[in-house]
């Protein structure tokens, strides 16, 4: 777990330095879905989707997500 702590506060500090940077956001939102903090998760990925609509990777971990928040008809749908 520290080092997906980790990876999540250097996403953070790339995002500081650039706030639209949607690898980030997806990293950041990667490494917060088993952190237990799937909403914010979702936050950052449905972001890094408006920037790359087309990153399918982005679209498995919003998956993955939605089922830590218990919407797993959603979550099957986006993958």
């Amino acid at each position: 777990m520290a080092e997906l702590s980790r990876a999540a506060r250097r996403a953070a500090r790339a995002l500081e330095l650039q706030s639209n940077d949607a690898r980030a956001l997806a990293a950041r939102g990667a490494a917060k879905v088993p952190l237990g903090l799937p909403r914010e998760a979702m936050a950052d990925l449905n972001r890094a989707l408006e920037l790359q609509p087309n990153d399918a990777r982005v679209f498995v971990v919003i998956g993955v997500a939605k089922v830590g928040v218990g919407l797993v008809r959603d979550a099957i749908e986006d993958v």
